[in-house]
């Protein structure tokens, strides 16, 4: 319900801001937001149910498993080219954020099958947001695709019974705040930066975030709440580093989702945002 709502209200909010395209059918406007919506926002509500009994470590583990899977799926689906490079960085990084989650622990099979599920919902998720037309312009689309799917997770979340669950005597200022502070942060300000740079960025590029959390986690953990930084979480997150920088140098590879602008190609090419057009 948690996850459910905010993205609802966000999504809610930002139809009620941004200006309606005349003229616009609903075919073309609210079915390509279907699938990303409920996949992404689907999979944000998997993870948030399944990580409960699923130690940090095992959880951040298979999200790290996010980037591989975003660049096969583009590979696969898509026929994205990927260089050596983009491979060798996302399984540099993979082998730094296995460091930072450190050891993993026992867990429910059910519980770590969520979280699996979650992390490949949110690749097919992000592949598809790349390639999804943006009528009305970016932020219209993805207020759509949070009314989506923020639906579905909330009703997810009443099926569940998490209704019967709620206690008004446990709410507070603060855990208002939090929740707030999660639905203009994440909902409102990140979620629609993210699928911008879906559409204008290489995937591979734009899966190295599923390395960099982790490694903002540790480095927050240790200026807010004095964790000690081991000499284990140095050489983790030199390769996280090391792992951007190798994707970053690549050479952006021409593909059928993703082509380099050139004087017989102007403009956007086919599946991509153009700036001048979408920048929030």
């Amino acid at each position: 319900l948690m996850t459910g709502t905010r993205f609802l209200i966000a999504g809610l909010v930002l139809l009620a801001v941004t200006r309606r395209s005349p003229g616009v059918h609903l075919r073309r406007t609210w079915l390509p937001a279907l699938a990303p919506g409920i996949l992404l926002i689907g999979s944000a509500g998997l993870l948030a149910i399944g990580e409960q009994r699923v130690p940090t470590g095992t959880a951040a583990l298979i999200s790290a498993t996010i980037p591989f899977l975003m660049v096969l799926l583009g590979v696969a689906f898509l026929r994205q080219r990927t260089r050596w490079l983009e491979w060798l960085g996302i399984a540099v990084g993979f082998a730094g954020a296995a460091l930072l989650a450190g050891p993993g622990g026992d867990a429910p099979a059910g519980s770590i099958a969520l979280v699996t599920a979650s992390a490949l919902g949110w690749a097919a998720g992000s592949v598809v947001a790349g390639v999804a037309p943006q009528e009305g312009g970016l932020l219209r689309s993805v207020a759509r695709q949070g009314v989506a799917g923020g639906t579905v997770v909330t009703l997810a979340g009443l099926a569940a019974g998490e209704a019967g669950q709620l206690d008004s005597a446990f709410f507070s200022a603060r855990s208002l705040a939090a929740w707030a502070f999660l639905m203009v942060a994440s909902s409102l300000i990140v979620y629609p930066i993210y699928v911008w740079l879906l559409g204008v960025a290489r995937t591979s590029l734009v899966a190295t975030f599923g390395y960099v959390n982790p490694a903002v986690a540790v480095l927050l953990g240790w200026a807010v709440l004095d964790e000690a930084i081991t000499g284990r979480t140095l050489l983790a997150a030199a390769l996280v580093v090391g792992a951007v920088l190798l994707v970053v140098s690549a050479a952006p590879a021409v593909g059928a989702h993703q082509a380099e602008a050139s004087p017989s190609a102007p403009g956007p090419q086919p599946g991509t945002l153009g700036t001048e057009e979408h920048l929030p």
